[in-house]
């Protein structure tokens, strides 16, 4: 007979500190939900659904409407059955079934991982980066393709003269850049410390990302065109030599993600966050522990919300540690929802 688990879901809300700006708009707030499953033993799993409907994941509100509509209690069959147009609500389940399956166990993982730090775009990146180094970062997320392209590569030489030789950085062009403005970049990067150009066009130019990345020096990442799994198995397919930007809550299940992910070298793969809660957050780093990754991850977002609102548990570190965040946490994370009244639905035995 299937165990039967009690669910429970709450909503979340939280403004960013400023306004993210990027090639494709301005996003003010993140919203999202977080689930609880409890067994009969009142052992609990927490994970978090965190939609970006720009990825082509299920909105907030159709997040929503799909937790609304499950009973107070649900098993492992109705877990399994999570449509795949659902693929954050089928990330954060699962998360939540695995969590509530190891508690009450000791975890001997101990690995830390290194960071790398979202800067603002244009010249308000310059203070952030000096602040940031002086923290002991390395690694740096800069945004592109919002301002004039000979602005935006005088801003990064300056980025580039004001850092020690050990920096490195990462450009995200969200793919708004056209053939020609994508490979004036890559000459310019040719020489500077950049470890890749992130999604310099869109994903309709397959073709073309191709042939920058055969062209060039400068390594070529995808994001935008990697948005659930079976986007990652044709750039497999097709052999892409370049990096994968690989964002673990909006890709659905993590062991299908893993499965997929073994066949690439760990040198080539990026996680990175969607600005999730210490829920998500804790997720993905349990997931990078599994994979043993080289690279620096992408979960320098945690200085983008003010540490008043509760949510963000993990210190703001260029080392992000595995024990800095424990079930007990997550428990006064999800009382905090409930003070704040931004309950959605609750169910109880």
């Amino acid at each position: 007979m299937t165990k039967s688990l009690s669910f429970e879901y709450r909503s979340y809300s939280r403004p960013f500190k400023t306004v993210i700006k990027t090639a494709k708009g301005s996003w003010e707030k993140r919203e999202g939900i977080i689930i609880r499953l409890s067994d009969k033993n009142q052992y609990q799993g927490f994970g978090e659904i965190a939609p970006v409907p720009e990825f082509g994941t299920e909105t907030q509100a159709r997040a929503l409407d799909f937790c609304r509509n499950l009973e107070s209690t649900i098993n492992k069959e109705v877990i399994g059955a999570i449509p795949a147009e659902l693929p954050c609500s089928d990330f954060a389940f699962n998360a939540a079934l695995e969590r509530l399956q190891k508690s009450g166990k000791t975890s001997t993982q101990k690995s830390l991982f290194a960071n790398t730090m979202l800067l603002p775009g244009g010249r308000e990146a310059l203070p952030i980066l000096v602040q940031s180094l002086a923290e002991g970062y390395h690694t740096f997320k800069w945004k592109i393709g919002m301002e004039d392209i000979t602005y935006e590569q005088e801003c990064f030489r300056e980025l580039a003269q004001n850092a020690p030789k050990t920096t490195s950085f990462r450009l995200d062009a969200n793919g708004a850049l056209t053939v020609d403005d994508a490979v004036s970049w890559l000459k310019l990067l040719e020489h500077q410390p950049v470890d890749f150009l992130e999604q310099p066009l869109p994903h309709s130019q397959i073709d073309s990302l191709f042939s920058l990345s055969q062209n060039f020096k400068v390594p070529i990442a995808l994001d935008e065109s990697i948005t659930h799994l079976e986007t990652l198995k044709a750039f497999q397919s097709r052999r892409w030599k370049g990096i994968f930007i690989i964002k673990p809550a909006i890709m659905g299940s993590l062991k299908k993600l893993q499965n997929a992910l073994a066949e690439i070298e760990t040198s080539r793969i990026i996680l990175s966050s969607v600005f999730e809660t210490a829920v998500g957050v804790q997720t993905g780093l349990d997931f990078a522990a599994t994979m043993n990754l080289e690279c620096p991850l992408g979960y320098g977002t945690l200085s983008c919300f003010s540490p008043k609102d509760g949510l963000s548990l993990h210190r703001n570190s260029p080392q992000l540690d595995l024990r800095q965040v424990t079930e007990k946490d997550f428990e006064c994370l999800w009382q905090r929802l409930s003070e704040r009244s931004q309950t959605q639905g609750i169910y109880s035995n």
